[in-house]
């Protein structure tokens, strides 16, 4: 066989795990809410980047770091259904830093042009992941440091290698790790519900930026809302919300 039957046939395997991915989440109406809540939070920031027209630098800036997120969602996803649970996960991680970033640009005047302009080590030491956390928790009063804990877990298990990341390689109730896809209805479910917590807080992260101009606008935003609403409450018990159905970033740091 030559390379490229070998690399045709690893996709024949993938889009037939694919297949059987999305046929179980059909099955499964709580999976489900899950599909229905990322897919609102992609095109919610597919909207307000592509549909949402600026030459102003700041705005411009922001909407880079949305396409980083459909991109990064978008790839988890992909990943996901094929069968590529560790590969999907490391893409969550960098979701999960990229909505804190947001979530920290937006906390003073001037610190997305101040961000985008850092270049010596010393410029960008406010910008470290470890210090946008922390800042973010101050803030918000948080003592369990709930957000460290999440960025370790994806880290720990998917984007740094470790020992612990092996069983995202195994098969549930197997002692081997499997080379390529595979389907597992356990690891389906954990990184599914963990692509949740992580593509729908970055767009909780990212719409505030833009201003409603169109009735597109308004009915983009509020169907989002209104899916995060669901998905909240499903989850949590409680939308995490500052009383118009609008979840507002301090309170899903809570989750």
């Amino acid at each position: 066989m030559t390379v490229a039957d070998n690399l045709l046939t690893l996709q024949a395997e993938e889009d037939r795990i694919r297949s059987i991915s999305l046929a179980h989440i059909r099955q499964h109406e709580d999976l489900g809410l899950h599909a229905d809540a990322i897919e609102a939070a992609m095109s919610v920031i597919e909207h307000f980047t592509a549909g949402w027209l600026t030459a102003d630098l700041d705005e411009l800036t922001i909407q880079h770091l949305g396409i980083r997120l459909f991109n990064a969602a978008a790839s988890a996803w992909r990943l996901l259904l094929c069968g590529y649970y560790q590969n999907s996960t490391a893409q969550l991680r960098d979701l999960l830093e990229t909505a804190f970033l947001l979530d920290y640009l937006g906390t003073a005047p001037g610190l997305v042009a101040t961000w985008r302009d850092a270049r010596s080590a010393a410029d960008r030491d406010q910008f470290r992941p470890v210090k946008i956390r922390e800042s973010l928790d101050t803030r918000d009063g948080f003592k369990e440091r709930k957000r460290a804990d999440h960025y370790r877990l994806l880290s720990t298990y998917a984007s740094h290698p470790n020992p612990l990341g092996f069983a995202m390689l195994r098969p549930a109730g197997t002692t081997l790790a499997k080379v390529g896809p595979f389907f597992d209805e356990s690891a389906l479910k954990a990184v599914l519900e963990e692509a949740g917590k992580a593509v729908l807080p970055a767009a909780v992260n990212y719409v505030p930026y833009f201003e409603l101009r169109t009735p597109t606008d308004m009915e983009t935003r509020h169907h989002f809302y209104a899916v995060a609403d669901r998905w909240f409450r499903a989850g949590y018990g409680i939308a995490p919300s500052d009383g118009k159905n609008r979840p507002t970033p301090s309170n899903i740091g809570r989750i």
